[in-house]
């Protein structure tokens, strides 16, 4: 294991030059090219003015990393002739499972790792009157929700056989649970007829990249951070904002714990992972054989909430179809399949049009 291990490491040399490469010039480079003069000559640096930081760039940088390098890692499993030969290593499959996460981890912490300092480095050099210690302060809050992309992507495009598949079922699987809580908070809205208002979007991985980069961002030059939970019987605004931030903690502890679970999901399951399903249909739970009938379940019901007209279900249906036949890989797409979907919108129909009869 250990020599497997630096085997990767060695072969992997080249593309941790080349994504360290892609976050300089993502992060760093637009820090070199912004002229700071008018920033530098203020005499009141905690005025309502703040320079430009470019710290969102390097959070998405991070965020474009945890998806790309599990891809780019277990890739292997998508190719026959790739995948028969690290089956053929005098090593198990899980232990091979377990050396490429950890060694891509390690590839995307690493270049976020050295363009950062870059970044600090220039920055500490071309400005004045910040609170760089804030600077800690975000590079440590992005480590954990890169994690949890990271290990999502892993779990769920290792479900796939082909890297098409892989990357569909990543990005559907990324975005259900958001859609999921937004359907179901507007129907608990139109049966109880009060506003429940959720922050859906805190439920999808992404979010915490944003949000604690909008945060913390702000305090390395006013040396304040916006404060998370504020008194919500102060304004309607704080209001909003106070459920925010329970969303987003929820959502955060949510998806945690998915990354955790897939994470175990990965390593145990690898030891049943047959090398003839490479290019094959894709029979997983976790790609398209859940999540087409979810995801037109939800949209039907979201049309009906939303008093959309029938064009739009019929497109849902249509959308529908063509990704069973993506998921088939042919027209015909199976009667046991075509009537589980056929139960799942007929479910739907009715329950929203009870929704809407209420």
């Amino acid at each position: 294991m250990k020599k497997y291990f630096t085997y990767m490491i060695k072969k992997n040399l080249l593309p941790l030059a080349c994504f360290t490469l892609f976050c300089v010039i993502l992060y760093v480079v637009p820090i070199i090219s912004e002229n700071y003069d008018y920033w530098n000559n203020l005499h009141d640096f905690s005025s309502h003015i703040s320079p430009k930081l470019y710290c969102e760039y390097i959070a998405v940088a991070l965020g474009i990393m945890s998806v790309m390098i599990p891809i780019y890692i277990f890739s292997y499993k998508m190719d026959r002739r790739s995948v028969d030969m690290y089956f053929s290593l005098p090593i198990t499959r899980r232990k091979i499972a377990i050396v490429n996460f950890f060694v891509g981890l390690l590839l995307m912490y690493a270049a976020y790792t050295i363009a950062y300092i870059l970044g600090f480095i220039t920055v500490a050099f071309k400005v004045k009157g910040l609170e760089l210690v804030y600077y800690l302060y975000i590079y440590l809050a992005l480590l954990i929700p890169a994690f949890i992309l990271y290990s999502v992507t892993a779990f769920i495009f290792t479900r796939a056989n082909t890297v098409t598949d892989g990357i569909i079922s990543v990005i559907g699987i990324s975005l259900l649970p958001a859609l999921i809580l937004l359907t179901c908070s507007e129907t608990i809205s139109l049966l109880s007829a009060e506003n429940l208002w959720i922050d859906w979007s805190t439920f999808i991985p992404f979010y915490p990249f944003v949000d604690v980069v909008s945060r913390l961002s702000c305090a390395i030059s006013s040396g304040k951070i916006d404060y998370w939970f504020s008194d919500p019987m102060i304004s309607p605004t704080l209001k909003h904002q106070y459920t925010t931030d329970v969303c987003s903690l929820v959502g955060g502890i949510f998806w945690l714990a998915i990354a955790v679970a897939m994470t175990v999901g990965l390593f145990v399951s690898e030891k049943n992972h047959k090398a003839e399903n490479c290019g094959q249909i894709s029979e997983s739970l976790f790609c398209y054989k859940l999540q087409i009938p979810i995801y037109t379940v939800v949209f039907i019901l979201d049309s009906f909430i939303s008093g959309v007209q029938q064009f739009v279900i019929c497109l849902i249906l249509f959308a529908a179809f063509v990704m069973s036949m993506i998921y088939k890989r042919s027209i015909k797409i199976g009667k046991k399949y075509a009537i589980t979907l056929g139960a799942c919108v007929l479910g739907a129909v009715i329950f929203g049009l009870v929704v809407i009869g209420i």
